[in-house]
């Protein structure tokens, strides 16, 4: 008799672990990849990389783009970088910050003496909601000559591209031999006198 309740406990728990792994909409998670070794050491060479350059406090360009980076390791290196009077642009793009990363860089760089050069701030291809974005819309505010890049490299590289197609169309098209000698022609044609015709005096 006790047989039949344990299966029935066991066929629960195998539903349960199946809908951890499920969204409330019932389709299932997208989990990006995880880093390998090899990446894991690049990022945190990167990542050491940019504390010295905040450190030394002799370079203009900060740069930890692509460095895995989380929020507790961009705080450190915001902690670094406090004191530099030297930066000017800090780069932290296509890193996994979330909105509290976001609160904390708008936190530390409030103060015009926080960093007193920075004049771009990159945060493109980052993990923010609306929640991270008013943040740092609060710190432009603060600091108005500093610019901070948000949204998605990969979609203004596009826009260029197709930009770039569209100039060269015109170009294309004002290269054409028949298109410019139509124009030519058009210019070259003298516009007719419309104006009233002369009367001839009749010969005596």
């Amino acid at each position: 008799d006790s047989a039949a309740p344990l299966s029935a406990t066991k066929k629960k728990k195998k539903k349960k672990n199946k809908k951890k792994g499920a969204k409330a909409d019932g389709s299932e998670q997208s989990t990006p990849p995880l880093p390998n070794k090899a990446e894991k050491a690049d990022a945190e060479k990167r990542f050491m990389a940019a504390c010295k350059v905040a450190r030394d406090d002799d370079e203009m360009w900060v740069d930890c783009s692509g460095s895995l980076l989380q929020d507790t390791k961009a705080r450190k290196l915001l902690e670094v970088l406090k004191t530099n009077t030297t930066a000017t642009s800090l780069d932290l793009s296509a890193n996994s910050l979330t909105d509290e990363g976001a609160q904390a860089i708008a936190a530390a760089l409030a103060s015009n003496s926080s960093v007193p050069g920075l004049i771009t701030l990159d945060l493109r291809d980052n993990s923010f909601t609306q929640i991270g974005l008013n943040a740092l819309e609060g710190l432009t505010k603060m600091r108005k000559d500093l610019a901070v890049l948000t949204g998605s490299k990969k979609e203004e590289v596009a826009q260029a591209a197709q930009e770039t197609s569209s100039s060269k169309g015109m170009k294309d098209l004002s290269d054409n031999r028949l298109v410019r000698k139509y124009f030519d022609i058009c210019q070259d044609e003298e516009p007719e006198d419309i104006s009233s015709p002369q009367q001839t005096m009749p010969a005596e």
